[in-house]
């Protein structure tokens, strides 16, 4: 029960983090990870509602990702606001809908759960632990 109660907790998180950020996806043609990837995104994108933009690094487009956009200079903004240098793709980056503040979430490919668990890690959403224990007053 608990287990149960913690996964709704972490989906009601994400659907809420949906309505202040949007994930950016670095791909790249003839790459067996971003082939991996793409069904996970869309099945994300089913449960939270997370809006994704997939950029073509390269400006080529495959079958996996056919709405990639060719990289415009967005790259170089999503290094600079987060820090971080992807060296594999996917590049996964949470990006604020203000276009702010952006955190590179994963390289590379994972399982929907643990791309989950990274973004409610990264976005700084606090899962409530154990909400329907209540501790007992003191004697």
């Amino acid at each position: 029960a608990l287990k149960d109660e913690a996964k709704q907790n972490k989906e009601v998180s994400l659907k809420n983090l949906s309505t202040q950020a949007g994930l950016v996806v670095l791909v790249q043609a003839g790459c067996s990870f971003c082939s991996m990837m793409a069904p996970v995104m869309e099945r994300l994108t089913q449960e939270t509602g997370l809006s994704i933009l997939p950029i073509s690094i390269k400006g080529d487009v495959s079958a996996e990702w056919p709405t990639a956009r060719p990289d415009n200079g967005i790259v170089k903004r999503l290094v600079t606001l987060s820090g971080s240098v992807p060296t594999v793709t996917p590049a996964i980056f949470l990006v604020e809908k203000s276009g702010e503040t952006a955190h590179l979430i994963a390289s590379g490919a994972l399982s929907l759960e643990d791309l989950k668990e990274r973004l409610t890690q990264v976005s700084g959403l606090k899962q409530p632990l154990n909400s329907t224990i209540q501790s007992l007053p003191r004697l």
